[in-house]
């Protein structure tokens, strides 16, 4: 999640005036993600934060986050799959909400047994109007990338004609080298005529071995048994890049909520190979100690402080537990 790092100069008052300006008038929306809840379907409610050298090492909350889990599976591609999903929004959060709007939707389709990523789609319907999606298709053995259709821009004059240099149209570009699989073609069409997502590019699959996403991969580490073995390696696919990790015990321990204790099991999330690892950084999750082994807390280092994922209160205490989708594999 990059964008986390783009909240710079938070603690730069005279910035203040400048952004709130830049940022009059649009008009972004509102997902109210503290009351939304998804039917039939596990619903886990976190505040995110930050405390660094920008917040003068005070954690200072810039966002709310919403993780849901159905536990009806659907097929996908004539295989069962569990759905997933993170939404990410700043809009209750008015400091983050004015340097940098965000309302950020990370959505995936897995095997229930958390072995095979079939799908992951990012989209920022914020400032940044993005959307990737990365479709694994397992089938032909290769990843599949599709981004949002831009406008390009479309030269309207001789290249020696210095007067109208400047004097430029915009057109949507065309589609890529790929048609658009019908499956992915969900969002709103541009003019009516055009999909809004175009190929991008392909990469093959280099292996038959498990590879899930980054949200599947807390799932997995989650449902682990670390009693029965300390360190689950995991291989992730993000974008066009995957990669080897693992997750590892690091212990048992008692950490302070919003409104309360909890006995958690200390887990650190890392590359396995031990010189990326030292490049990118450690994430540690603590999971509830009990049967529901909820993610409490997740705290990510950065160059500049550290980020903090806390669950809600009232999503650390509902009982009972819902119905799972995701079952995992016993051993991997």
């Amino acid at each position: 999640m990059q964008y986390m790092w783009r909240w710079q100069g938070c603690a730069v008052g005279a910035a203040l005036l400048l952004v709130t300006q830049a940022a009059a008038g649009n008009d972004y929306p509102q997902w109210h993600l503290t009351e939304a809840r998804v039917p039939n379907a596990e619903n886990l409610l976190y505040t995110l934060s930050y405390s660094g050298i920008l917040s003068a090492y005070v954690w200072a909350e810039l966002a709310d986050v919403a993780v849901s889990a159905p536990a009806a599976q659907r097929p996908f591609a004539g295989q069962p799959s569990c759905e997933l999903s993170l939404r990410l929004s700043t809009e209750d959060h008015g400091f983050a909400e004015l340097l940098r709007p965000v309302r950020y939707h990370w959505r995936s389709r897995v095997s229930p047994d958390l072995l095979r990523a079939y799908l992951a789609e990012e989209i920022d319907d914020g400032k940044r109007q993005r959307h990737r999606t990365v479709w694994l298709d397992w089938e032909n053995g290769k990843v599949e990338l599709y981004r949002k259709r831009q406008l390009v821009a479309v030269p309207q004059y001789a290249p020696d004609d210095e007067e109208n240099l400047g004097n430029q149209q915009f057109s949507w570009e065309h589609d890529g080298d790929k048609a658009l699989p019908a499956f992915l073609d969900t969002r709103p069409r541009i003019d009516a005529q055009l999909s809004s997502l175009v190929f991008d590019k392909a990469v093959q699959l280099p292996t038959d071995e498990p590879i899930i996403e980054p949200l599947a991969s807390l799932f997995a580490v989650r449902w682990h048994d670390f009693d029965a073995s300390g360190e689950l390696p995991m291989t992730v696919s993000y974008r066009d890049e995957i990669n080897a990790n693992r997750a590892r015990l690091i212990g048992r321990e008692t950490i302070a909520l919003a409104q309360s204790t909890a006995a958690t099991l200390r887990v650190a999330i890392m590359r396995s190979n031990e010189e990326e690892a030292g490049k990118e950084g450690t994430l540690t999750l603590w999971l509830s100690d009990d049967p529901r082994r909820l993610p409490l807390q997740i705290e990510i280092d950065a160059g500049f402080g550290k980020l903090r994922l806390q669950i809600a209160e009232a999503s650390h205490q509902e009982q009972p537990p819902p119905a799972r989708c995701v079952a995992p594999a016993p051993s991997r």
